[in-house]
């Protein structure tokens, strides 16, 4: 038994290596196409949600991020570079590209979400509703009653002494 799978586990480890040198001769594979979605992770915390997803070569000029009911859409284009001579080989993908996302039920769509680019990696932050944590307010307007504090045979808020 164990010498079967040690041979199945070697010739699909030689097919997936012909596969691998093949691609190397298709130059067309990848250009004109921004393969699958961006990469994106999602935090939760109290008081928002924050997506990150990699956009490696896009600037935020070439960035659309739409909110429409809770379906929040990122989509956009990543242009291909001039060509620099004859390609020889070409794994880099350009084109346009979107990624669609629902929203949790507690997200705050009444407050407008926070999207900033850097580095290649767009942050979205999307406020919660969450519950209302209670704040103490202090009420103005209102004086303070004075302290009398006996001491002795005088009392701490007179002024005059006894010389």
């Amino acid at each position: 038994m164990r010498s079967r799978l040690r041979s199945a586990s070697r010739k699909a480890r030689k097919l997936l290596s012909a596969v691998d040198r093949l691609a190397d001769y298709l130059p067309e594979r990848a250009v004109g196409v921004f393969k699958g979605h961006p990469r994106l992770n999602t935090y939760e915390h109290s008081d928002a949600y924050i997506y990150r997803a990699e956009l490696p070569g896009v600037g935020g000029e070439d960035l659309e991020l739409t909110i429409q009911g809770r379906e929040m859409t990122l989509s956009g284009r990543k242009k291909e570079p001039e060509q620099e001579g004859t390609a020889r080989k070409q794994e880099r993908a350009y084109g346009s590209f979107s990624r669609k996302l629902t929203l949790p039920e507690d997200a705050d769509l009444e407050e407008e979400p926070e999207a900033s680019l850097k580095n290649g990696v767009i942050t979205i932050r999307v406020p919660r509703k969450g519950e209302k944590v209670p704040r103490r307010v202090e009420v103005g307007g209102q004086e303070k009653p004075e302290t009398h504090v006996s001491v002795g045979e005088g009392s701490a808020d007179e002024s005059d002494e006894d010389e």
